[in-house]
């Protein structure tokens, strides 16, 4: 929702008590609001409101984390029904019912008094956004420290960023494949990767495992990466200040190797500045389907120590028979 004024804050999160995120609003539902009061590099700040308890008008709480208490009712201007896109609404505090939100001179307050401007918000709903990334993630045990993989390197490659990356094999530690940005994010994909192979140290009791795009399932193999660091420690949450390791330099490497095999992986974007979003065709859509297969398989001591380990992996990862995807439902 967002007031007329466009006033301090810009833009609102309704959620409904006792409804998962996405259900309809309806007329007279108890809500939590969630408004932003900030900004940092690319995000709103989000913070949850609630209302004072003194009678008259009183500046509106935003304090801590996104409130999951309803605080107050929505009510349609229009009156009972579902609440639709640009309907105009109030927002009334449960423990004062003649307390309403409201924004008055560049302030956010709850205030007693007629229904005027103040008080009234529009209604909008947003569009489901699509997923970053469409794909497998996994973890393995401690004891791998060495890649080798057939496709685009030997630096990090992506949707939008690919062109300098060429198609061969590359090698290297497990370790080397983390690109430390200033600040922790996506780093390290291997575009139209073909196969990968993990390796394990002397004396493992797995020589290694090979990750293996089924052929033709697609053409141009997956996007994939290895990181000897939790993907969690990359992926800021939607509040930047909140994330767990936020300096490159504080990264801890870890024993266990976390990988990731994705079909489809949205682009990095940044062409004019580092927050401009990819361009469209660099995007997941929503409605987008995929059809993708690849193989996991354990690599015994032999065949990471071959006379010709590449040529070996090659005709491993080749001589794996094609992946059919499972049917669609109710095919």
């Amino acid at each position: 929702a967002r007031w007329k004024d466009n006033g301090v804050w810009q833009h609102i999160v309704v959620t409904a008590e006792g409804f998962p995120a996405g259900s309809p609003l309806r007329h007279g539902y108890r809500v939590a609001l969630q408004a932003t009061a900030g900004q940092t590099e690319s995000e709103l700040l989000i913070r949850g409101l609630i209302p004072g308890v003194q009678a008259g008008r009183v500046k509106v709480e935003a304090s801590g984390l996104p409130a999951d208490k309803a605080a107050w009712t929505i009510l349609r201007v229009l009156g009972d029904g579902e609440v639709l896109p640009n309907d105009e609404v109030i927002f009334e505090a449960i423990d004062g019912p003649s307390r309403c939100l409201a924004v008055v001179d560049g302030a956010v307050v709850a205030t007693d008094g007629p229904q005027d401007h103040s008080k009234i918000f529009v209604f909008q709903v947003s569009e489901p956004t699509a997923p970053p990334r469409i794909g497998f993630r996994g973890t393995l045990t401690k004891g791998f420290t060495q890649v080798e993989w057939f496709g685009r390197g030997p630096h990090e490659s992506y949707v939008d960023r690919y062109v300098s990356a060429r198609v061969a094999r590359f090698e290297g530690e497990i370790l080397e494949q983390t690109f430390k940005y200033v600040r922790p994010q996506e780093n390290g994909n291997k575009l139209d990767t073909r196969w990968m192979a993990l390796k394990c140290q002397s004396g493992a009791p797995c020589a290694g495992l090979l990750v293996a795009s089924s052929a033709g399932v697609p053409d141009a193999g997956l996007a994939m990466q290895c990181h000897r660091y939790q993907l969690e420690d990359f992926d800021g949450p939607e509040i930047k200040t909140q994330q767990r390791i936020r300096h490159g330099g504080e990264l801890q490497a870890r024993d266990e190797t976390d990988f990731c095999v994705d079909v489809a992986q949205m682009g990095v974007g940044g062409i004019n500045t580092w927050g401009e979003k990819p361009l469209p065709q660099h995007m997941i859509a929503r409605d987008q389907s995929f059809e993708w297969a690849f193989w996991l398989r354990p690599l015994t001591t032999e065949e990471t120590r071959s006379d010709r380990p590449a040529l070996a992996l090659a005709a491993l990862a080749r001589s794996l028979p094609r992946l059919q995807p499972p049917p669609a439902i109710g095919a």
